[in-house]
């Protein structure tokens, strides 16, 4: 029997509600919600060398290491990002319902990861639906701040946006 997965791609800023989102997905219609972020998260804590990838990446790419919240989020390489959500995929059991928080980022990763979609789980664009979440510089500045996350400073938030539209 061939799998069916049926995928919903969010893309917007920070703060634009894409978590919120992925939760009204996943009480109301059953959707595994994928958080990129998290998922890295919960990797670095339990692969450390994950976590030396990353390290080797932000020495090469000259990030600095700072506690102050004013460190910018980063896009980590698509080589540290791919297999963790081609992992997750692959744990889903039979027919499946996937809201993706946190990926795409880039084009390159765009298309990687409808390549793996196509070729690895057999979605057709049928299958694959993009929300795309647009709001306001402001607006998600302001959502940002209320939240209070590490880089949700206003240098986070600034760099945040110049990143999102310079990537996305």
């Amino acid at each position: 029997m061939v799998r069916k997965l049926t995928v919903v791609l969010a893309v917007g800023p920070k703060g634009a509600g894409k978590s919120i989102q992925g939760g009204i997905l996943h009480k109301r219609f059953d959707f595994h919600h994928l958080d990129v972020g998290s998922l890295v998260a919960q990797e670095k804590s339990r692969n450390p060398e994950y976590c030396r990838a990353i390290e080797k990446f932000e020495e090469e790419s000259g990030i600095e290491k700072s506690g102050s919240g004013n460190r910018p989020t980063i896009l980590l390489p698509d080589e540290l990002i791919l297999p963790l959500v081609a992992g997750y995929i692959d744990g889903l059991l039979g027919n499946s319902r996937l809201y993706c928080n946190g990926i795409p980022r880039t084009w390159s990763q765009a298309a990687q990861l409808l390549d793996m979609l196509h070729n690895r789980w057999n979605c057709t664009a049928a299958d694959i639906t993009t929300l795309n979440i647009t709001l306001r510089h402001e607006e998600a500045a302001r959502r940002r701040r209320q939240r209070g996350r590490h880089d949700d400073t206003e240098v986070g938030i600034k760099k945040g946006s110049e990143e999102f539209n310079r990537e996305v």
